[in-house]
């Protein structure tokens, strides 16, 4: 949990609609952080050390397919 007491979801993907679907429906005890690939994602996670991770959309070719595997 963050310092401001939400919770840290962590989205990684580039679809924008799925974020601003995600962002749409969460209500304020969440903190969304968005990363668009691995790299990213990986650096965020060790930083940020969010509460949930939520693979975008899954992909075989796509980056967050890569990364859960």
């Amino acid at each position: 949990m963050s310092s401001r007491g939400k919770s840290r979801v962590l989205l990684i993907g580039s679809d924008q609609r799925f974020h601003s679907y995600l962002e749409s429906h969460l209500d304020d005890r969440y903190e969304l952080l968005r990363a668009l690939d691995r790299k990213e994602a990986l650096s965020m996670a060790r930083k940020q050390r969010p509460d949930a991770i939520i693979l975008g959309y899954l992909d075989p070719k796509g980056t967050s397919f890569k990364l859960h595997n």
